[in-house]
């Protein structure tokens, strides 16, 4: 079983300098038995909290990030210039 354990703070705009926790592990059952799906609340503090179960392999995982492919464009191309540039030195 997989857990996704989120908290947000308590006004939760991260653009306002507010902060974001994301906590993704392996997990039994949840202390209310729940297997699957997501509960939520506040907590005394007002953080807002969700934590999400699922039983299928990488199910809490990270989503690929897409500048990924053109950095590996990039690279090469740098690589090239530079070989470029150390001829003429």
């Amino acid at each position: 079983m997989c857990l996704k354990y989120t908290e947000l703070s308590p006004r939760a705009f991260i653009r306002d300098k507010r902060w974001k926790s994301v906590i993704r592990r392996c997990a039994q059952v949840s202390s209310r038995g729940q297997l699957q799906g997501c509960d939520w609340g506040y907590d005394s503090r007002g953080t807002y909290w969700e934590q999400c179960y699922c039983t299928q392999d990488g199910c809490n995982s990270v989503s690929r990030l897409h500048i990924a492919r053109p950095l590996f464009l990039l690279v090469p191309a740098l690589f090239w210039f530079l070989s470029l540039h150390s001829r003429q030195l």
